[in-house]
């Protein structure tokens, strides 16, 4: 009697007596080391088979399951991706949203306060799933339009390339110094490249001009011509001029200095000869010199503090 040895073998074998084989206990049995070893060989196969099947199903669901996830992120209805996107928002909220993840639109771009900002758009570079984020971002409102590329370079820091935007300058009422006047006219900005680290632009290239210019204070608009603003920044440093086109009513000549810490500005104003209203509406500024030119200027920030600091 032989016990069981391998996988696949009968529980007890027992053979008649009398023939050659393996001898236990002076007994003679059949030999059984050829059947052992089919045996155990049969059995490693087996388990062999069993392994790779395993094997072969779980690479089918990781096949599976990726192609399922790809096709998800290829895919990704704008919706889902905004509700993952949650506290990154800062606040804003987009509503009535269709499209993907890669393309789509926003009917409304709502500010923390729940403030209608405008309608948006944009369109993403796959490459994003690769770390290198790009973008096309497109913002509509009334009395103003905005178009430009984004790229992200690292936490924080972003670039921005081709930027343009056109708007009533009446989106600018109540700008510091000018309330109560309500302003006339085009602007037309053309952001051609801009690092920014935060919301401050580090390095800038960029102009603006602001056609048919006006200012009306309730009682009478008063003409000011065109003008054009140069900006250019480096190191976060920002360095701005400003002239008029030559052909209005108003000859400017300014320039400015804007950095996180300081800034100062210098500005001259000089209104055309027999033009009162401009002349009036020049002296709420400030003390007219006898030919009607207005000088302004002035500082703030670490420039202000070194200034009383000298005194």
């Amino acid at each position: 009697m032989i016990v069981h040895l391998g996988a696949g073998m009968p529980d007890v074998l027992q053979v008649p007596l009398g023939e050659d084989g393996v001898a236990v206990k002076l007994l003679v049995h059949p030999s059984m080391i050829g059947v052992v070893a089919v045996a155990l060989k049969q059995g490693r196969r087996n388990n062999k088979g069993r392994r790779l099947k395993i094997l072969r199903i779980s690479l089918i669901a990781c096949v599976l399951f990726l192609t399922a996830l790809a096709l998800l992120v290829w895919f990704m209805p704008a919706r889902l991706a905004l509700a993952m996107l949650g506290s990154r928002m800062h606040g804003m909220r987009l509503e009535q949203v269709d499209g993907t993840l890669w393309h789509g639109r926003a009917a409304q771009l709502r500010a923390a306060d729940g403030s209608d900002l405008g309608q948006l758009r944009w369109t993403v570079s796959r490459r994003a799933l690769l770390g290198d984020l790009r973008a096309h971002v497109a913002f509509e409102r009334p009395g103003l339009t905005a178009n430009g590329d984004m790229q992200r370079i690292s936490a924080g820091v972003s670039a921005w390339k081709d930027v343009q935007i056109h708007a009533d300058a009446a989106m600018l009422d109540g700008l510091g110094g000018l309330d109560g006047n309500r302003l006339h006219g085009r602007l037309d900005v053309h952001i051609v490249d801009a690092r920014l680290q935060g919301f401050w632009p580090m390095q800038l290239d960029a102009d603006a001009q602001w056609r048919d210019a006006a200012m009306d204070d309730g009682t009478a608009r008063v003409a000011l011509g065109g003008f054009q603003l140069q900006a250019h920044g480096q190191g976060g440093i920002v360095k701005l001029s400003l002239r008029d086109d030559g052909r209005g009513p108003l000859r400017a000549d300014g320039s400015a200095a804007l950095s996180p810490l300081a800034w100062h500005y210098r500005l001259k104003l000089v209104p055309g000869t027999d033009n009162a209203p401009l002349r009036d509406w020049l002296a709420r500024f400030g003390r007219l010199a006898p030919d009607g030119t207005l000088q302004l200027h002035g500082n703030g920030g670490l420039t202000r503090l070194m200034s009383h600091t000298e005194q």
